[in-house]
């Protein structure tokens, strides 16, 4: 390798030019400099060791990284891959960093902090691995089917369940919890009621004693005998999926009032599975399944069961490192994806003439008075997560100052409980009878007076 490069210098004037750039012009510049000093020196030149100092300082850890690898190329060593390792480690790349520890161990078998290092990755890869095995059951294909545009809905025709326990009904050719999808067009007569949801409006023992189903029967109890509610909950789904589903599919159908119920899916999502603000909830599941599949670079990499989702769980570590995962900063950053997604209801009640009642989703975390036995389904630190998402959820929703589009009105559905002392929740989010039937009386309620606004 030549030691001086196309402009006549030198690496080590280029080195003297580093420095005295850091003096004058600041970090970038003297990386600019050193990058190209590095370039032209001896692998065992300190030069190295200052540009990868120089860049981990600027919080260019990845560029870092690289220049490591460059330098392992050209001349390797154990001392240079053991840092690698420790590099790769802090930029949340457990899987290379797992690679160059073995790497050090196959030269140097008595590494201890190699072994280490490498224990302590894949203990945390296997802890992460373990959570996402075990929300993933038997129902994961029936509740949550890829679908265009809107990342899952129900399998079409698929089964219907409370909770993980299959009661027998189909869902509808949409994969929604209905008996069949709504005509076109509408009967003259009908009041089309269309609620979005999660698993809270998803789960029951039939479709009819869904939240949503309970609640068409207590409008045509109340005297609106043409009432029809269809229930398009979708499992886990977060609030801008169901702004897709809305846009994409359902807006065609011409509800008289759409209610939509959300918040908890999206304050518990990012905490628990992609940690990315607003994702749907398997998105980084989808992202490593694509790049194993279909990536030439890394080759069919796909394998087992269990082999895909430590790789997704690794991945999910990644990128808990690249969001400041559970920082003050992430934890505002996941309600300002929240509230993006209700400004886009605002933007569809008026675009396409809606009428829309957004119902922030109750939990028991979030409860103004919860009983012992709610505050018991968390941890501590779980439970002030969530009540500190959901205080700056309802300071923004209801402030004075926030815009009010026409067509969109905003509810705290945690109103439907405030008179009853007693548990309403059977674990973190989901109604116990109590709840049910609670919730129920409201969104009846909130329907019939945002319908009588209407005449």
């Amino acid at each position: 390798m030549s030691a001086v490069d196309a402009t006549g210098e030198s690496f080590v004037g280029l080195m003297l030019a580093a420095l005295q750039a850091r003096e004058r012009f600041g970090l970038g510049a003297a990386i600019e400099q050193l990058g190209r000093a590095a370039a032209l020196a001896p692998p065992d030149h300190y030069c190295h060791t200052l540009l990868v100092s120089w860049l981990r300082e600027a919080g260019r850890g990845v560029e870092a990284c690289g220049v490591l690898e460059r330098l392992l190329v050209r001349a390797p060593s154990v001392a240079t891959r053991l840092e690698l390792a420790r590099m790769l480690r802090d930029e949340g790349e457990f899987t290379r960093a797992i690679e160059q520890g073995r790497a050090v161990l196959a030269e140097a078998p008595g590494q201890v902090e190699a072994a280490t290092l490498i224990g302590t990755l894949e203990d945390a890869i296997g802890d992460a691995a373990s959570r996402l095995d075990h929300f993933l059951g038997p129902l994961t294909v029936e509740h949550r089917y890829p679908a265009p545009f809107v990342q899952f809905t129900g399998r079409p025709r698929g089964y219907h369940a409370d909770g993980n326990a299959l009661n027998g009904a189909r869902l509808d050719d949409g994969g929604f919890p209905n008996a069949a999808l709504p005509s076109q067009p509408k009967p003259v007569d009908e009041i089309r009621i269309f609620v979005l949801g999660d698993s809270t409006m998803f789960n029951g023992v039939t479709l009819d004693s869904t939240v949503p189903g309970l609640v068409e029967g207590a409008l045509k109890g109340a005297g609106m005998a043409t009432a029809r509610v269809y229930n398009f909950a979708v499992v886990s789904a977060s609030a801008m999926q169901m702004v897709a589903l809305l846009f994409h599919r359902l807006a065609d159908y011409r509800p008289d009032l759409v209610v939509v119920v959300n918040g908890g899916i999206d304050f518990m999502n990012p905490r628990e599975y992609d940690p990315r603000p607003g994702y749907p909830f398997n998105f980084f599941m989808i992202e490593e399944l694509y790049a194993n599949a279909f990536d030439s670079l890394r080759g069919s990499l796909t394998g087992t069961r269990e082999e895909f989702i430590r790789r997704a769980a690794a991945y999910q570590l990644k990128l808990r490192h690249q969001t400041g995962w559970d920082s003050p900063a992430w934890e505002h950053s996941v309600v300002a994806a929240y509230l993006e997604s209700v400004d886009k209801l605002g933007t569809l009640a008026a675009g396409f003439e809606l009428d829309i009642a957004l119902l922030l989703e109750p939990m028991a975390a979030a409860r103004r008075q919860p009983s012992g036995e709610e505050i018991g389904y968390l941890r501590p630190e779980t439970l002030d997560y969530y009540r500190r998402q959901y205080q700056r959820a309802r300071t923004a929703l209801f402030s004075t100052e926030r815009p009010r589009p026409m067509r969109l009105t905003v509810h705290d559905a945690d109103d439907a409980f405030v008179d009853e002392p007693g548990a309403v929740f059977k674990d973190w989010i989901h109604f116990n009878d109590t709840g049910r039937r609670l919730m129920t009386a409201y969104m009846a309620g909130v329907v019939r007076n945002r319908l009588a606004g209407r005449r």
